[in-house]
């Protein structure tokens, strides 16, 4: 095992920036969120963001080459151990508070580089998270 920490609520502030930065772009009182390349509806982003949760703890082997050298990626910017160290797959909702929180570090951070273009997200909402001039 990694000698990596688990992120805990005394975590300091720059250890929240993805975190942050996936929240900048969130929406709070409207259906509508600002993304990068575009404006997206709620329901969107909020489906976006499930997906995000569901890859970022998906096994490299079910990936694909492409998709698993992307999520080695995400989590080695992440700084925690791949998967956040889950062995057996289960739902977000039944994993334990810190590796929640470590699964929406990862998607954040997946949000902020393909914001920044060091990652190119594929899917049908794929699009919305990165920067105009990459989109397809």
């Amino acid at each position: 095992m990694s000698s990596r920490r688990w992120p805990s609520s005394s975590a300091s502030s720059s250890s929240k920036a993805p975190a942050k930065a996936c929240r900048r772009h969130a929406p709070a009182d409207s259906a509508w969120a600002d993304r990068p390349s575009r404006t997206v509806h709620v329901g969107e982003w909020l489906r976006l963001l499930r997906t995000l949760l569901d890859e970022v703890s998906m096994v490299a082997s079910r990936a694909g080459p492409g998709s698993a050298a992307m999520l080695h990626q995400v989590w080695d910017a992440v700084d925690l151990p791949f998967r956040a160290g889950l062995n057996l797959w289960r739902p977000y909702e039944r994993l334990s508070p810190a590796r929640q929180e470590a699964m929406l570090q990862a998607a954040a951070t997946a949000v902020q580089l393909a914001a920044d273009g060091r990652i190119i997200p594929g899917g049908t909402l794929g699009a919305a998270l990165q920067p105009a001039s990459h989109r397809r």
